[in-house]
């Protein structure tokens, strides 16, 4: 037969499956890059808006020591010369119980230097001065506990209890940090918790968060070779549970959604690549017609199917993995797809449409290839094989 006349009757008699699988493709293209730009817009929003504690990059001594104050300016020298757009603020952090009345809350103390408020991250809200007798609360704990500005509040520390004014509200608009941090004064945090005067961790901001994976690599090499001491170094990912619940979350929606799309796309590439089938095809346009009843459906059905879809994962994935390898030398997990060496959620457009163009080429070619065996029978041989 002409082929020809083979190419216009694959898609003359098989267009409307043809015209399914195109749409089902950027149906899934199109979902795939809203859900990863929500999913990123949240992020940028929680990375962009958080407050002390919740720092992109944080240092601290392995041994659990506190920084001197020679080590401070040492050490925040040293990581102003390898991050220049980054800054520090030296802290330590603990669990207290807020009381106002007969009202109480749990929450995570945070202590600073009151004199350098105006050089950290408080600018973002406005805040240039603490006293030492003060208290700046989120404005979650103030709704839980009735406090206004100037009210009293008596903070309970591990050891001891301290009575303070409230200086500011804050809000972030972040439910985690807004109903559950608070900051105070080093000197009355010592007092807390019976501790020296000081700061056990410094934490940094960057002014690119998208940046954070490269700028933690940069910081381990420098204080392993420059240091005898050992340090922790982690970034927020690995250091605070908010955003390491936010992104589990974002990781389950992401696999669940991109799963059920992944399987709606083999299925209509199966319909259309085996739809040619004469003997099957009242069954095929009835699953097209009325969705999938498994008992109307044959099990040769079934077996046709399964190994049609068997076929193109395994030839698409090859030659994809192939492709990959030629463009940049790398060969990617299906994790290294959506999320690429690093926690950040990033959506990797150049995997992503090597291997859908790919899928969508071999289904084409498969599609040609059967039906041009499929019309280069004979009657009786066609009923044979059928």
């Amino acid at each position: 037969m002409n082929d020809k006349l083979i190419y216009k009757m694959i898609f003359k008699e098989h267009k409307g499956v043809f015209f399914t699988f195109l749409l089902m493709t950027s149906v899934f293209i199109i979902t795939s890059f809203l859900i990863f730009f929500l999913l990123n817009g949240y992020q940028e929003f929680v990375l962009k808006n958080m407050l002390f504690g919740n720092f992109h990059l944080n240092v601290k001594k392995e041994n659990g020591f506190l920084f001197s104050k020679y080590e401070k300016n040492i050490i925040e020298k040293q990581i102003k010369e390898i991050l220049p757009e980054s800054e520090c603020v030296f802290y330590s952090s603990s669990q207290a119980l807020l009381k106002n009345g007969s009202k109480y809350t749990g929450t995570v103390v945070y202590s600073f230097d009151s004199k350098n408020i105006s050089n950290n991250v408080f600018k973002k809200i406005k805040i240039d001065e603490l006293k030492k007798d003060g208290i700046i609360i989120g404005k979650g704990i103030a709704e839980l506990l009735g406090l206004k500005k100037n009210d009293k509040v008596i903070v309970n520390g591990l050891e001891e209890k301290v009575a303070l004014k409230v200086d500011h509200i804050f809000n972030t608009g972040i439910y985690d940090v807004d109903y559950s941090t608070v900051f105070i004064d080093s000197e009355k945090f010592s007092i807390l918790n019976i501790l020296p005067i000081g700061s056990s961790d410094c934490g940094i901001f960057l002014e690119d968060s998208s940046k954070i994976s490269l700028s933690l690599k940069k910081l381990k090499e420098f204080f392993k070779k420059n240091y005898k001491i050992s340090f922790k170094i982690t970034d927020i990912y690995e250091d605070n549970s908010l955003f390491q619940g936010a992104i589990n979350m974002e990781k389950l929606i992401t696999t669940i959604i991109s799963n059920v799309l992944m399987l709606m796309f083999f299925f209509v590439i199966g319909l259309f690549t085996l739809s040619r089938l004469n003997t099957f095809r009242r069954e095929f346009s009835y699953i097209i017609v009325s969705g999938i009843k498994i008992k109307d459906i044959s099990f040769s059905v079934w077996k046709i199917m399964l190994k049609g879809f068997f076929f193109i994962f395994i030839a698409s994935t090859f030659i994809s993995y192939i492709l990959c390898m030629a463009l940049d030398g790398n060969v990617p997990i299906p994790e290294e797809i959506y999320y690429v060496d690093s926690p950040y959620f990033v959506f990797d457009y150049h995997y992503v449409f090597v291997y859908m163009i790919t899928f969508s080429l071999f289904t084409i070619i498969l599609k040609i290839i059967t039906d041009r065996y499929f019309y280069s029978l004979k009657p009786d041989e066609e009923l044979r094989s059928n």
